[in-house]
């Protein structure tokens, strides 16, 4: 299972509104170019998770910030453990991988290097465009609960929250 040495805290910052709260106390992870925000100048980032093909102009610049890129595409620092992570989490018979973007990619491989806590900052998947891709992020917190390694999200964020409006119960009441 991932590396032998159990971690401590990490922090996976994305662009969300969220992030401009993260306090860069713990270990963190930047999503794709998130290092390049203006606010985040001079703000340490130990790794970034970049899964997207990229042009190269682009991944010229992120180079430049001389930060280790995880990713499984070529220009890749540090290649991302995607075999190994499926044959970790998933079962043989299920081939829905929950990792349809970089947060939740970086999630797992959280969960898989053992970390004991993830903070999520600048992750709060509220826009119309992440509001349905949100579920593979929550598959990957719940993955990460199951092993008791806690997950905090911010107040913000629309992560592990109903969206629109239901009932408590879960079902749709009828009219009467």
């Amino acid at each position: 299972m991932g590396s032998p040495h159990l971690k401590k805290e990490l922090i996976i910052l994305g662009k969300s509104e969220s992030g401009y709260d993260c306090p860069f106390d713990a270990e963190v992870w930047g999503i794709n170019d998130v290092c390049t925000i203006p606010q985040y100048a001079g703000k340490h980032f130990d790794k970034l998770i970049v899964t997207d093909p990229v042009a190269q102009e682009k991944i010229d610049t992120l180079k430049s910030y001389g930060i280790p890129i995880i990713s499984n595409q070529p220009y890749a620092d540090e290649e991302y453990p995607i075999v190994e992570i499926i044959t970790e989490f998933l079962p043989h018979d299920d081939t829905r991988l929950y990792m349809f973007n970089t947060a939740a990619r970086a999630i797992a491989l959280a969960i898989y290097w053992r970390y004991t806590k993830i903070r999520l900052y600048g992750i709060d998947q509220c826009s119309s465009y992440y509001i349905p891709l949100k579920g593979c992020i929550e598959y990957w917190i719940g993955r990460a609960h199951e092993r008791g390694i806690g997950v905090e999200t911010q107040k913000e964020s629309c992560l592990m929250t109903v969206v629109r409006p239901c009932n408590t119960e879960g079902y749709v009441l009828k009219n009467k």
